[in-house]
């Protein structure tokens, strides 16, 4: 941000703004860092800001640029050679600070880059039909689509049809779409949508984590399970709080399992429930035991690992509830003992 006073004219105030930070926002001591050094971004832009330069747009051929801070800089570049600046290096010597010594990336002429299409609709899956839209940032490019079945092949985009109007689909299935401009095509890219198996309903009496809802609570029988990529956002979190929910089967039907997907990644304070019970219903008042299951993973496992737990038997109901029981507060072991563990739960499936 302080470089930004470079373009309206007042670099003065990107030296004074720069020549702080460098002074009172490094220091040698365990906190010397301000924030998150996050892959060495922190570290980057003090050794760039020291020498005077920095690349406010990645990408961008030459740096913004202020005064040196300090009165000698020796730079050795990969190609052996090396160049030395100082506080009265000329701000044009400064702005081609190492892009002489990569002749090519400075000749080449510029390649034209066709952005990829994006996918619009209200979730991945659906109960009878849904609708799907396909977008390009810009509303001159001509747009191209088809299914696959079951997963896409990403060939030359030939025999394609072309986009008009959402599509409306009914079935599992792939979509693939790729941009098409005057000059030339986009990669292309696709989305995978779901058909779920039943059409049973689900209602969770937890309060799901804002950041792990995993769009919707029927994302927890539509057929798709989470991977051990929790981050992709496939899992529904509850902290600090058992899992409860009661899944409506629409009528009376023939129960011989009950089984639910539960991810335990210890660090991140995931960690698999103490142990699983299932009920059964007819009219959704009055519960009786099916039966329950204990967790094998131990909480102090780091791991990362995927345990299904399920309850099995005979019976007739048309309502199932579920109860996961959280583990608690991270055992003494953890680095953040004492704070609350989470559950992660995705696909719950009645048989």
């Amino acid at each position: 941000m302080v470089y930004l006073y470079n373009y309206v004219g007042k670099p003065e105030k990107t030296k004074q703004k720069v020549r702080y930070i460098l002074d009172n926002f490094y220091k040698n001591s365990p906190d010397g860092l301000i924030g998150n050094e996050d892959c060495g971004q922190m570290s980057a832009w003090y050794v760039l800001s020291s020498m005077g330069t920095y690349a406010v747009t990645p990408g961008e051929i030459g740096w913004q640029t202020t005064e040196p801070y300090f009165d000698e800089i020796k730079i050795n570049f990969e190609d052996g050679s090396s160049q030395t600046i100082t506080k009265k290096t000329p701000q044009a010597e400064l702005q081609n600070l190492g892009f002489g010594n990569v002749p090519m990336l400075i000749q080449k002429e510029p390649q034209e880059i066709v952005m990829v299409p994006y996918f619009k609709f209200k979730n991945r899956s659906f109960a009878e039909e849904m609708t799907v839209e396909i977008k390009s940032l810009n509303p001159e490019d001509t747009i191209f689509y088809r299914y696959e079945y079951p997963k896409p092949t990403h060939g030359e985009p030939v025999g394609w049809m072309k986009y008009e109007n959402p599509l409306k689909i009914s079935s599992s299935l792939w979509i693939v779409a790729y941009i098409q401009n005057s000059k030339n095509y986009s990669k292309p890219v696709s989305a995978q949508f779901y058909k779920r198996p039943h059409n049973y309903s689900i209602q969770i009496k937890s309060k799901v984590h804002p950041l792990y809802t995993a769009d919707t609570p029927e994302a927890l029988l539509d057929g798709i399970k989470g991977t051990e990529n929790w981050r992709k956002g496939d899992w529904q979190g509850y902290q600090g709080t058992d899992f409860e929910a009661v899944i409506d089967l629409k009528k009376p039907t023939d129960i011989s399992m009950v089984s639910a997907n539960f991810l335990q990644d210890a660090r991140p304070w995931i960690l698999t429930p103490k142990n699983f019970k299932v009920y059964v219903s007819s009219d959704g008042k009055n519960y009786i035991l099916f039966g329950e299951a204990q967790t094998n993973v131990n909480a102090e496992d780091e791991k990362l690992q995927i345990e299904t737990l399920k309850v099995e038997g005979n019976t007739t109901a048309r309502f199932v509830k579920i109860i996961a029981e959280n583990f608690g507060k991270l055992p003494e072991s953890h680095i953040s003992a004492g704070e609350s563990a989470y559950i992660f739960i995705d696909e719950i499936t009645v048989e």
